[in-house]
């Protein structure tokens, strides 16, 4: 009958909608709480997002608080980049587990949701950082306990430790993988592989050196190229096969974050092509840079703030300093005590849409980004499932 046509079809079109093949991507996000979850969402052609479930790591997070490593001081065991990544395929999710000294890694479905499938050891305390070369090798580091001026009982440097992926994300410790960093003052700030996949590059904060270790058929490192560069790098990203932009901080200069762009040579140096491009802000953090080249954008960690970037064949210009602001709950203003937190961002493989997360207000805010660079805001997404202040970790596809 004409009633039954119009039911089939009304549940047709219903299933059309619900249908996992709707979403043109994912967004995942790390809560970093007690128990460390991970909030999927599904990522719709418009860039608005659709939360899909919550999956627990099996391992625990730091539930925003501050680590007592230093004696009198407290450090962010998170004062990385990458402690959520994807592999280049979209197939596998790794996270992070700062609070009990692990990695997790997960299966992405078709679906866009998550089956957990291992956890392994990290290599030592206090995990913040992860680079995967998409094809079985994932390298962490650890901030560990070093031993310096504010810390005089400090037993172990920082270090970084390497693991083997299969395809099904297993993960296996690498023997002998484990290096420590250069001083016993500074702290891994990002850990990431090179387009290619042969170097890995570790910068280390506060010691102005970014260090790029070849690696070997075993999938240890070889000897690093200890790159002294002229700005405080924290976070990183690479432009086609051989560009590195950072972002700087200026923890003692506020007003001065700058970013910079370098290439990357094969024997591991860098050679600068633009260095310190200020933005008028404090302790620019992250970075990611459009699929073509031609825009980067920072995240302002205590401005609440992203700033924009032009880039002409890897060198840098300030394009607007403040193409997008979000202020803290029941702030007045970005200069505030308390912020937003912009944190981790990511952009979206076809270049439209940029996510970035806000730790400060426990939320995901997606981004279109304009022809010309600039930012409009799509929607806010993630409230009462993100924790608020200490929840770091963002990618999707």
């Amino acid at each position: 009958s004409a009633a039954l046509a119009l039911t089939a079809l009304l549940a047709a079109c219903s299933a059309v909608r619900s249908s996992p093949d709707s979403y043109e991507g994912a967004v995942y996000a790390q809560t970093n709480e007690t128990v460390n979850t991970i909030v999927a969402f599904g990522r719709k052609t418009d860039g608005t997002l659709v939360k899909l479930n919550t999956y627990a790591t099996g391992g625990a997070g730091t539930a925003g608080k501050l680590v007592p490593l230093l004696e009198k001081v407290v450090v962010d065991p998170f004062f990385s980049n990458d402690s959520l990544i994807i592999s280049p395929d979209h197939k596998l999710l790794f996270a992070v587990n700062t609070g009990d000294g692990t990695v997790t890694s997960f299966k992405v479905n078709a679906d866009k949701t998550l089956t957990r499938v291992d956890r392994a050891p990290s290599g030592g305390k206090l995990p913040q950082s992860l680079g995967y070369n998409g094809d079985g090798l994932l390298y962490v580091s650890n901030v560990n306990n070093p031993k310096n001026v504010l810390n005089p009982n400090g037993d172990k440097r920082a270090s970084i430790s390497g693991l083997r992926v299969d395809a099904s994300g297993k993960l296996t410790p690498i023997p002998n993988s484990t290096r420590e960093l250069s001083t016993d003052a500074t702290q891994p700030g990002h850990v990431t592989f090179s387009p290619n996949g042969k170097q890995l590059l570790v910068i280390e904060l506060f010691a102005k050196t970014i260090s790029v270790y070849p690696t070997n058929a075993d999938g240890t490192l070889g000897t690093p190229m200890l790159n002294s560069v002229p700005v405080d790098a924290f976070g990183s990203d690479f432009i086609g096969n051989n560009t590195l932009i950072t972002v700087d901080v200026t923890p003692f200069n506020p007003g001065n974050g700058t970013a910079s762009s370098f290439t990357l040579n094969d024997d591991g140096s860098l050679t600068p092509l633009t260095v310190g491009v200020r933005n008028g802000k404090i302790e620019p953090c992250w970075v990611s840079i459009t699929p073509d080249g031609k825009f980067a954008f920072t995240s302002n960690l205590d401005t609440g703030t992203i700033s924009s970037y032009r880039l002409d064949q890897g060198k840098l210009s300030l394009l607007n300093a403040d193409a997008a602001f979000k202020p803290a709950e029941g702030a007045k203003s970005a200069i505030d005590y308390v912020t937003s937190g912009p944190v981790d961002t990511f952009i979206t493989p076809d270049g439209k849409y940029l996510y970035q997360q806000y730790s400060g207000r426990g939320s995901v805010v997606a981004y279109q980004i304009g022809a010309d660079g600039s930012l409009k805001e799509v929607g806010e997404y993630g409230r009462g499932d993100i924790m608020k202040i200490g929840s770091e970790g963002l990618d999707g596809f």
